[in-house]
């Protein structure tokens, strides 16, 4: 009987010694979270295997502040020339903007001379005084029949030589148009029109219906 009691007994402290080693091994394999700390001590040095995140705070790089003027801005390429309407009898019309000095010398006086004939009356400034009265003159018929002419175009200026430059322009009436050319010639500096070659009756008279010819003096063909 004592011998069957010691038996139980050895089989009872071998059992209990088998699981103190099982609990030491399983807390060596997996440390507890609460009693192992993941924090370095400060050595001074930096962990090369830190990763450091840092908050984005959403700003953005100021932009380059940009110079010049807006249409540098708005239009920063300029691949070539500047594209005008066109008539479809006197071809390309003159551009109001971007022109040279002397070409505003030149438009200055056609304008008036149009602007006073669309009012009935031959503008003496605009006209060289030796062909002023024979331009008078040729066109005193249609002046005294105001209200013909409502409105003109003018073309572009072209240069036969330094002294002499020619303009197509083109008048419209109530029915039709007419079209012809403004001659001007320099004189102390300053542009006269000495000649206008223009036929005032095709504003009366009724017109078809336009067609495009490529041409700068497509109606001198039609004449």
């Amino acid at each position: 009987m004592r011998k069957a009691f010691f038996i139980i007994v050895c089989f009872t402290v071998l059992l209990s010694c088998s699981k103190g080693k099982k609990s030491v091994q399983a807390r060596t394999n997996f440390p507890n979270r609460s009693t192992t700390s993941a924090v370095q001590p400060k050595t001074g040095k930096t962990n090369p295997n830190k990763v450091v995140l840092k908050r984005n705070t959403g700003l953005k790089p100021s932009a380059k502040k940009a110079e010049g003027s807006i249409a540098d801005i708005l239009l920063p390429m300029n691949n070539g020339p500047s594209v005008f309407p066109e008539d479809f009898k006197i071809g390309g019309l003159q551009p109001e903007i971007d022109i040279s000095k002397e070409d505003r010398y030149i438009l200055t006086p056609a304008k008036e001379f149009l602007d006073g004939l669309r009012n009935s009356t031959i503008n003496k400034e605009a006209v060289n005084p030796d062909d002023y009265q024979s331009i008078k003159k040729l066109y005193s018929y249609y002046l005294k029949k105001p209200g013909q002419i409502k409105s003109y175009r003018i073309g572009t200026v072209n240069r036969p030589d330094k002294q002499t430059v020619t303009v197509n322009i083109r008048l419209f009436g109530l029915k039709g148009s007419a079209e012809g050319q403004l001659y001007l010639k320099i004189k102390d500096g300053k542009w006269f029109i000495t000649d206008v070659q223009l036929n005032l009756n095709r504003l009366s008279v009724k017109q078809k219906k336009e067609k495009f010819v490529p041409n700068s003096y497509s109606w001198i063909m039609e004449e």
